[in-house]
C-alpha cells in the first residue's frame, strides 16, 4: 500500500467494478473490513455477485447479509442498518437514486461504510451506468458478455484487495494462473475497466478486455483504506 493510499481517509469507500472483481475482490473486502451487515441490491430479485460457497462463509463470520433487494427499496432506513452495500449490475444508479439518497449515500460512506459497485456484463455500451454523481470521475467500459478470452492482468499494487505475494496467503490471488487457465478461456475479455483521467484514483489491478486498451479492473480512491 503507497503512503498517498494512507494520507487521506475521509472517503473510505472500496469500488469494485466489472466481472473481474466480483470473482474474488468483494469477497475479500467483506471479509477483511469487518462488514457485519450488508445489503446486495440488484437489478433482479435474487441477483447476487456472491456465490453460495461465499455467502456461506460470510455467515459462518457472523456477517448479516439481506440479498434480492430491489432499488425501489433501497432507502435511509435500509442504509442506516448496514454497513456495507453492494449494487448488483443497477445500470440506472444515476435516474433510480433520488437526489436525496445520492446526499444520504455519500454521507454515509463518509462516515466510514462500505459502497460496493458489481457493473458486470448488463450494464454495457446503451446500459452504461452514470456515476457523476460520485465525488471521484470515472467511468465504466464493459464490452458485454461475449465469452472472450483475454491475456493480460496483472497487479499494480498489493492490498487487501487482492496480492501477487503467495507468502500472504489470506489476500494472494494467482493471476496468472487465472490467464492461462482453462486452456485460455478466461472470459478476462468480457472485464469491465475503470476509465479515469482523474489523480484521485490509485489503481490496484490492471487488465484488457476486447475493446482495447488496458485500464484498472480494480482500484480505490487516495482517501481509502484498503
Amino acid at each position: 500500500m503507497s503512503k498517498q493510499t494512507h494520507a487521506m481517509n475521509r472517503w473510505p469507500v472500496r469500488f469494485l467494478l466489472g466481472c473481474v472483481a466480483a470473482m474474488f475482490a468483494t469477497s475479500a473486502a467483506l471479509a477483511q473490513t469487518k462488514t457485519q451487515r450488508l445489503a446486495i441490491v440488484g437489478r433482479e430479485r435474487g441477483l447476487s455477485p456472491l456465490s453460495s460457497t461465499t455467502k456461506d462463509e460470510l455467515e459462518k463470520n457472523g456477517v448479516k447479509i439481506d440479498d434480492g433487494l430491489l432499488p425501489d427499496e433501497f432507502d435511509a432506513p435500509l442504509l442506516a442498518a448496514h454497513d456495507t452495500v453492494v449494487f448488483s449490475q443497477i445500470c440506472s444508479i444515476g435516474k433510480d437514486l433520488s437526489p436525496e439518497m445520492k446526499q444520504a449515500l455519500l454521507k454515509w460512506v463518509a462516515e466510514g461504510h462500505k459502497f460496493i459497485l458489481h457493473d458486470a456484463d448488463n450494464c454495457w455500451v446503451e446500459k452504461k451506468p452514470d456515476y457523476s454523481f460520485l465525488p471521484f470521475s470515472f467511468e465504466t467500459d464493459s464490452p458485454g458478455g461475449h465469452a472472450a478470452p483475454g491475456d493480460e492482468l496483472f497487479f499494480v499494487e498489493n492490498n487487501t484487495l487482492g496480492t501477487s505475494d503467495p507468502r500472504d496467503k489470506t489476500h494472494f490471488v494467482d493471476l496468472a494462473k487465472w490467464v492461462e487457465g482453462n486452456e485460455g478461456n478466461n472470459e478476462l475479455g468480457d472485464s469491465n475497466i475503470v476509465k479515469t483521467q482523474s489523480k484521485d484514483w490509485c489503481g490496484h489491478m490492471f487488465g484488457t478486455n476486447v475493446q482495447g486498451p488496458a485500464a484498472s479492473a480494480t482500484c480505490t480512491p487516495i482517501t481509502a483504506r484498503a
